[in-house]
């Protein structure tokens, strides 16, 4: 009889029921993402690091550098400043956009209204006679039908090197059927180059910088107000450069990934302190 009692307490003992089991797939996986967080924290700091010191060095002359032959080239140029001198086509462009003017001027709520427009891309020969794009600035939407002979005239600036963004659509560009344009949906420097029949290296031109590469005071979207407002500019196509600011801000910066890390560590807590209460209820000493 005692024996029979023993082994009825041991078979009337709690086990672990698929529902404990279950507990655990959230904790490991909010656990995974918390490290995967702090791993691009890390992976973010060396990034804005290598661009900051690419465009803190001095500009040099693009004629010096090698013929870009694919983008693999370009992308080691990517985010250095260069000295551009050559002749843009005035008669040749292609458009990137629909976009805002630039990341750190939000066009809704700085100026009042919500302003979308287009960057104008051209080709230009360099004095030895190799052909580039580069980005001559942001254009409103309604100005996209403008002639392209009334822009400024620019033999020589100091820009920096961009390179093709992630493909959004399996589209790379359209015609618009009002202006007669090509609008390409997303950086494509290689699409582009084969339109314009250029070497695949884009250099967008910036507003702020000298030919010494220094850059002036920020203006902001005081910049934005008085280019899209001001009649300054009437008979004439002007883009709307971006500054060096534009550049050195980053669309999910570092302390973002902290609070997703943060985030993320802390449900796994919450989840391993339920976990526990439900294990210590079901197996009590």
């Amino acid at each position: 009889m005692r024996m029979q009692s023993t082994e009825s307490q041991a078979t009337s003992k709690p086990k672990l029921t698929p529902g404990d089991a279950v507990l655990v797939a959230p904790i490991v996986a909010t656990t995974c993402l918390g490290v995967w967080q702090v791993q691009r924290l890390g992976w973010k700091r060396e990034l804005i690091a290598a661009r900051d010191a690419q465009l803190a060095a001095p500009p040099f002359d693009l004629e010096i550098a090698p013929v870009i032959e694919d983008e693999a080239d370009a992308r080691e140029l990517e985010y250095n400043k260069v000295l551009v001198k050559g002749q843009v086509d005035d008669g040749v462009a292609v458009f990137l956009g629909p976009r805002s003017p630039q990341a750190h001027v939000p066009s809704a709520m700085k100026i009042g209204k919500t302003v979308t427009g287009y960057h104008l891309i051209q080709p230009l020969t360099l004095e030895s006679g190799r052909r580039i794009l580069i980005n001559r600035g942001w254009v409103r939407k309604d100005d996209k039908g403008h002639e392209l002979a009334t822009l400024p005239v620019e033999h020589s600036f100091i820009g920096i090197v961009r390179c093709s963004e992630a493909p959004m659509t399996h589209i790379s560009f359209v015609m618009d059927r009002q202006t007669g344009s090509i609008d390409f949906l997303w950086r494509d420097v290689v699409g582009m180059a084969e339109q314009l029949k250029t070497e695949p290296i884009c250099v967008d031109a910036i507003y702020d910088l000298g030919m010494d590469g220094n850059s002036g005071p920020d203006e902001g979207s005081s910049r934005l107000s008085r280019h899209v407002y001001e009649p300054s500019h009437q008979g004439r196509l002007v883009p709307f450069k971006a500054d060096l600011k534009h550049y050195l801000n980053i669309r999910t910066p570092p302390e973002q990934h902290m609070a997703y890390a943060f985030t993320w560590f802390t449900l796994t807590a919450i989840m391993s302190f339920m976990a526990f209460k439900r294990v210590r209820v079901r197996f009590p000493k």
